[in-house]
């Protein structure tokens, strides 16, 4: 079989994969299920509206939540970052 790929960290360790950007992008975790395998409600976002509406309906609830909510949200790496 062919050489595993170096691990996320250690590009990011290098300066990003091919490029100035530090942190590659985390496209191959689904966490979603990884949270339902812990038992754990999870919810995805990926705008800022969904953001809001999410956090409109999660937050009024917080005091009488008695089980972890992983929400997940997905933001675009940013060319200019440097660490």
């Amino acid at each position: 079989p062919p050489p595993a790929p170096p691990r996320p960290e250690a590009r990011a360790a290098s300066g990003g994969a091919g490029g100035g950007v530090p942190w590659p992008q985390v496209t191959h975790l689904d966490l979603q299920s990884r949270a339902a395998g812990f038992g754990c409600p999870a919810q995805r976002v990926a705008d800022h509206a969904s953001l809001v509406q999410a956090l409109d309906d999660v937050v009024p609830t917080l005091a009488a939540r008695n089980e972890p909510l992983l929400l997940e949200v997905v933001v675009e790496q940013d060319p200019e970052f440097a660490p």
